[in-house]
């Protein structure tokens, strides 16, 4: 899976409320594509080999407030707003195995949400330019994956046959996806001006101690629940540098 390319620098509105306020954000966007393969039934004859290329975009908007306690120490939060979709695609073969011929098959989107105090000491500072340690607590939750299938024919044979009465069906289950944690990592910042700052999270580089639990309730009031828990590098992060900018008062 390969990233086009992530976070993107965006200016907020300035308000002003005193000099040592700070406004700012970012906003980012995704997207990647790659390759699989599967097993498949045409007419009763297994074809193997079937690809699909699932491509999927997300978009980010994550705003935030802080503080300038001093030229060292600095406080704050921010809001994390996300959605993605992933679309997959068939490619479906005739009899013989050949004239392979692609069709969307389903798409499915998430939207999660998060709150994100932190606080950052500033290592170094050097015309302008500023290595800081941050330290953040992440605590949101997400919501159940929404599904929507496509039908599609090729020769004989209907794939995802009814999908449209299957996705106007309501779910009458409920899923919880609680999720936290707790990011220690590298920001490198530089002083455009004296009152704007570039910033880029050097995530990547940074440890975690996060985790989630999802509950599960079924229609007839069965319910499950899943309990995760991750302590390591950041090394396998899809985010691995987030770029933003903040105004000071």
């Amino acid at each position: 899976m390969k990233k086009l390319f992530s976070y993107v620098a965006m200016l907020l509105l300035p308000v002003a409320v005193s000099a040592q306020v700070i406004v700012g954000g970012s906003i980012g966007f995704n997207a990647s594509s790659s390759k699989s393969t599967s097993l498949a039934e045409i007419e009763d004859v297994e074809v193997e080999g079937l690809k699909k290329n699932p491509s999927s975009f997300g978009f980010e908007i994550a705003p935030k407030v802080g503080y300038i306690i001093n030229e060292k120490l600095e406080v704050g939060a921010s809001v994390g707003l996300e959605y993605g979709q992933t679309v997959k695609y068939a490619t479906c073969f005739d009899k013989e195995g050949k004239n392979p011929k692609a069709f969307k098959d389903n798409k499915y989107s998430t939207f999660s949400w998060s709150i994100n105090p932190y606080a950052r000491y500033c290592l170094v500072d050097v015309n302008g330019f500023g290595l800081w340690i941050e330290g953040l607590v992440s605590v949101g939750t997400a919501t159940a994956p929404k599904t929507k299938l496509y039908e599609y024919k090729y020769g004989d044979v209907t794939y995802n046959e009814g999908a449209d009465k299957l996705n106007r069906k309501k779910d009458e289950g409920k899923y919880v996806d609680f999720n936290g944690g707790l990011y220690i990592q590298p920001v490198l910042t530089y002083a455009v001006t004296d009152h704007i700052r570039l910033e880029a999270s050097l995530d990547f580089l940074g440890v975690n101690l996060s985790g989630n639990v999802v509950k599960t309730t079924d229609k007839d009031g069965n319910w499950s629940k899943d309990n995760t828990c991750n302590f390591g590098l950041n090394i396998n992060k899809g985010d691995l540098i987030s770029v933003g900018c903040v105004y000071s008062f």
